[in-house]
């Protein structure tokens, strides 16, 4: 059984999610911040097996490692107009089989690497960041389009990725490291939330780097994270060897799998 999650599940959806936080945090980030419309699956005793979330713009996460109940919300989710779609690697495909007919543009396959203040690598002192200026906006789209190229190995939407990067500078999560006038380092603060935070948009600009500053520069924004939070979480391409190569050497472990979908 299928339904919409309402305010009277609202704690029974939080422990749902509570159980795997670094997999789910950005579903506990929508939980806590009122953002799009929850759907949930039962078992044969009314427990929550599955919950999938869908956002406004077309963005779909499903956390269930249950087979059945994947299928189910797959299913629940063929009238909404899913654009992007994330879940649980063990239960992907079974989920996207059950929504979509047709086969995706894109398939990617991440780990998520998780990281506390116990297993924060020290990185020295802490290097300069701060959010990105509204003049610093196209040395932005060139880093991010740069990004997502090596990342995902296929050109992005320039109209869409560009709408996200304007979105997110004025709103403050993108952080920068520049050196002669230049921004060298971007990551994005995508949540921040009672299970922790997640970042996204990791890139380093490619002359610069083999000099330690990605390492001291995600490494200092880290710290400032984990100060308050209980853990820091990102996703990451399982063929980029490179950068896990350094969440690794600044103390994050694997702690999951998760399969994007692009239609």
């Amino acid at each position: 059984m299928v339904g919409e999650l309402g305010p009277a599940r609202r704690e029974e959806l939080r422990r749902f999610l509570s159980a795997r936080p670094e997999a789910n945090l950005p579903l506990v980030f929508a939980l806590e911040e009122g953002r799009g419309t929850f759907l949930g699956a039962q078992d044969e005793e009314g427990a929550l097996s599955g919950v999938a979330l869908v956002e406004d713009d077309g963005l779909a996460y499903l956390a269930t490692q249950d087979p059945r109940a994947a299928r189910a919300l797959g299913r629940a989710l063929r009238s909404w107009k899913i654009e992007t779609f994330l879940a649980d690697a063990e239960t992907a495909d079974i989920a996207w089989n059950a929504m979509v007919r047709a086969w995706p543009r894109l398939i990617l396959n991440q780990a998520i690497y998780s990281v506390t203040t116990e297993t924060l690598a020290p990185t020295g002192a802490p290097l300069p960041l701060r959010p990105a200026r509204g003049e610093e906006l196209p040395q932005v789209q060139t880093i991010a389009r740069a990004m997502f190229w090596e990342e995902v190995g296929l050109p992005p939407s320039i109209p869409v990725l560009d709408a996200h990067l304007r979105e997110e500078l004025e709103e403050g999560s993108l952080w920068v490291l520049e050196e002669d006038g230049q921004v060298i380092f971007l990551a994005r603060v995508a949540a921040r939330c009672s299970a922790g935070a997640e970042v996204q948009r990791v890139y380093t600009a490619p002359e610069r780097r083999r000099r330690g500053i990605a390492t001291a520069a995600l490494g200092t924004l880290c710290q400032s994270l984990v100060g308050d939070l209980p853990r820091v979480v990102l996703r990451v391409n399982e063929k980029n060897r490179g950068a896990m190569r350094l969440y690794c050497k600044l103390g994050f472990s694997r702690c999951s799998r998760i399969r994007l979908y692009c239609r």
